[in-house]
């Protein structure tokens, strides 16, 4: 016995040191900048601009006959008027009326075009009493300028322009192109918008090296078991998919119901789905996410990270403990909508509801379909695709001069950071471009806790002026870097 003992201390032991070893084999992967990029001084009043771009209501309703063309109208003459040399320089082409395409000519046409993109619609305010400052106001409050768009997505937006005039005024022609296309309509799938600007570049045989649109941001204290500031690079996105379930039977009256109706076999369709969730597991962008953060991380972490195929189970539970790590194991499940009945005294003949799944990569909608109907099993719920789905792309490459430029200006623009690639959990404009580039990946330079991501689509958004700045530079940076 007592040997048995002594062996199986022995094998843990082993094991553990074994696990030791491989973790201290696994190093950084982080890229230092090749070159020291010396920013120039910001162009003043760039606060005051983002603060008037916010006040300018350019907002994204389903219902288009709601949209204020006149607001987009007078966005575009904003950026006319306090962007002269973008203006001047690059090549401005109008794409359905308000979709924005800036091209710079490059001098050598050997490189392919460097693109970024932002959108300029928001969201609606479905409350504006909640707002500490009225949502299109800009505020200003010396620290945080307040309002819709300053996150999603006009910080963005003015930022990139911000930079690219920066730029002009302190360089020649670049060696590389450099392209900026702006939606109008992101916030209700972009249809109009960048789907009809990516039309436009493939038809004129323009395929960009790289591209680099909004989706994940810097975060702090949002990854769990690391410190750091961590810039998460979205190299892949989740799919789409809304299904409409529909019940019909006989309605009647109230007060002579039977066992069962539309309303009630619905909803408990409705319950299955959420009661059996899809399968978690680790699709790629979660797995190079983790190559990448182990090495950064303490010693306890950094070994259950470096060692995955040991401690699985362990680090899958704690990401299933959060909604964003629950969202990155599995695909989604989201009734949105529900509908039914007439009158609180007559049973509905129909009933219907809408629920929306985020695919993860490597998933089908197809698999989606028959897993739902497997979940739900009752032959009287009908089940139908609703609007447009997407299915996930296939994730970009964790090499070439767009991920790695991107990489370059995270751990050179913010002292102590580190960049890692992710997957997107939400939609943005980049899925449209997949026709003219392989290469697309989604970061904002938003400095942003756990507590602020609530002010996505959410009440009092608002953006730091120290953090604004940051943006502009890092967005120089890498125009300066990609194109010289």
């Amino acid at each position: 016995m007592k040997k048995v003992l002594i062996f199986v201390v022995a094998v843990i032991i082993g094991l553990f040191i074994s696990l030791i070893i491989v973790s201290e084999t696994k190093h950084s992967r982080q890229i230092e900048p090749i070159e020291k990029v010396v920013i120039p001084d910001i162009l003043s009043g760039f606060e005051d601009r983002l603060s008037a771009a916010v006040q300018i209501r350019t907002i994204s309703y389903e219902d288009v006959q709601l949209n204020d063309t006149v607001a987009f109208i007078a966005f575009h003459q904003f950026l006319h008027n306090h962007f002269p040399l973008v203006h001047e320089r690059m090549h401005l082409i109008k794409i359905n009326r308000f979709g924005l395409l800036y091209v710079l000519e490059g001098s050598n046409p050997d490189l392919r075009p460097a693109m970024f993109l932002a959108h300029q619609d928001v969201v609606p305010i479905p409350d504006s009493s909640v707002w500490k400052h009225p949502p299109f106001s800009g505020h200003n409050d010396g620290a945080f300028i307040w309002g819709r768009g300053t996150i999603d997505d006009k910080g963005s937006l003015l930022s990139i322009l911000e930079a690219a005039e920066l730029f002009l005024q302190n360089n020649g022609q670049p060696q590389r192109s450099l392209i900026l296309a702006f939606g109008f309509d992101e916030e209700i799938n972009g249809e109009f918008g960048a789907k009809a600007i990516s039309g436009y570049l493939e038809e004129e045989g323009i395929r960009p090296e790289f591209i680099l649109d909004e989706g994940l941001v810097l975060t702090h204290g949002v990854v769990p078991m690391i410190e750091k500031q961590v810039g998460l690079i979205g190299i892949a996105e989740k799919g789409y998919l809304t299904l409409r379930l529909v019940t019909e039977m006989d309605g009647g009256h109230s007060s002579m119901p039977d066992e069962e109706n539309s309303l009630s076999v619905l909803a408990a369709a409705i319950t299955k789905l959420n009661e059996n969730s899809f399968d978690a597991h680790w699709c790629e962008p979660v797995m190079l996410f983790m190559d990448y953060l182990g090495p950064e991380m303490d010693f306890f972490p950094r070994l259950a990270f470096n060692n995955r195929w040991f401690f699985s189970p362990i680090i899958k539970q704690v990401y299933l403990s959060f909604a964003e790590g629950r969202a990155s194991l599995r695909t989604t499940t989201a009734p949105t909508i529900f509908r039914s009945g007439v009158k609180d005294n007559v049973i509905p003949q129909t009933s219907e509801a809408l629920v929306n799944f985020r695919i993860l990569p490597g998933e089908t909608i197809e698999n989606v379909v028959v897993q739902v109907k497997k979940i739900i099993n009752d032959d009287r719920v009908a089940i139908f695709i609703y609007g447009q789905p997407f299915a996930p792309p296939a994730p970009s490459p964790i090499s070439g001069i767009g991920f790695e430029t991107i990489m370059q200006s995270i751990t050179a623009q913010y002292e102590n950071a580190i960049a890692v690639p992710y997957l997107t959990l939400g939609g943005s404009d980049a899925k449209h471009y997949y026709n003219i580039c392989d290469n697309i990946y989604r970061f904002a330079p938003y400095e942003m806790t756990g507590e602020d991501m609530s002010m996505i689509h959410g009440a009092n958004e608002k953006i730091s002026i120290a953090n604004y700045r940051r943006m502009i530079e890092f967005y120089y940076r890498m125009i300066y870097m990609v194109c010289n």
